[in-house]
């Protein structure tokens, strides 16, 4: 098995293993924007030539193209959206296609998405994926137990599946930004630094994943979800691989407080929309 570089044995899993240290988690998290604008800035992607056809949305230079400007739509306005109006259209699920394509490994189904999915199907197919989700849209969520939770997440991956093109992974990109508290984003980098590798995709290794996620969340206090501890092991184990990441071990020492970190964790869409590049690390002669 090849582990994806930065997660398993890198930074990723050394914040994973830094427990309760609050500082250096809410600093990989500050450090989330750098590494999307560092992504986007690195990509060796060309532009294909030939004409802009239904589905050039997918290409991978498009998608990467893209990132910055989707990534802040999927963590800011999507969730939103999906709250608001209780579904979304099939232009949302493209551009939140884009979003994980890029900034994940990217996946060459453009054409069986665009051919096979009919937006009102789109739209009644996340209305039934968010109905089943309502019971954890509120603070209902919170007294559920485990296995409840599991079973209706379970229940809407498996509603949205039924679009072509949507698996589980990608599914999760919905749920995640519709009840970002109980379910984390289905990303390799997140999953292999808690000592998951990234396959098979399935539920039920979603669901062990996620439970995961929201206990660090709990661990850790204040406004922190499982998405943004999801975010914050990304954002370790990508700035690792990138060669981006400020000192060792996920960018915290062993010390450090514990839980309780309310606006440490709170993130503002400026704070995505304006970021310095960062400098790669020098290399140990």
């Amino acid at each position: 098995m090849k582990w994806r570089v930065g997660a398993h044995g890198g930074a990723g899993e050394a914040l994973w293993r830094t427990s309760g240290n609050l500082a250096a988690w809410s600093k990989s998290l500050k450090l989330y924007p750098s590494v999307i604008n560092e992504m986007v800035r690195t990509s060796k992607t060309k532009k294909k030539t030939g004409a802009i056809n239904k589905y050039s949305w997918g290409e991978k230079y498009q998608c990467i193209k893209m990132l910055k400007q989707n990534d802040v739509w999927w963590h800011f306005e999507f969730g939103e959206l999906l709250s608001t109006i209780g579904c979304c259209s099939k232009e949302d699920l493209k551009k939140m296609l884009q979003w994980k394509w890029s900034r994940g490994k990217y996946r060459p189904g453009r054409t069986r998405f665009e051919d096979h999915n009919h937006n009102e199907d789109v739209k009644e197919t996340t209305r039934q994926t968010l109905k089943i989700l309502s019971p954890l849209d509120d603070n209902e969520g919170d007294e559920l137990k485990p296995d409840e939770i599991n079973a209706i997440v379970t229940e809407a991956i498996q509603c949205a599946q039924s679009m072509p093109q949507v698996g589980p992974a990608t599914a999760t990109a919905i749920l995640a930004a519709y009840v970002p508290k109980f379910c984390p984003m289905y990303a390799d980098e997140s999953m292999e630094s808690v000592g998951m590798y990234r396959e098979p995709y399935t539920c039920a290794r979603y669901c062990e994943y996620a439970s995961l996620l929201r206990q660090k969340a709990k661990e850790l206090g204040g406004e922190w979800d499982a998405n943004m501890v999801a975010d914050a092991l990304f954002a370790a184990s990508k700035a690792d691989q990138l060669g981006i990441l400020e000192g060792e071990g996920g960018g915290g020492g062993e010390g450090g407080g514990g839980g309780g970190g309310g606006s440490e964790s709170v993130r503002t869409k400026e704070e995505f929309d304006d970021v310095e590049r960062p400098k790669k690390r020098s290399k140990k002669k």
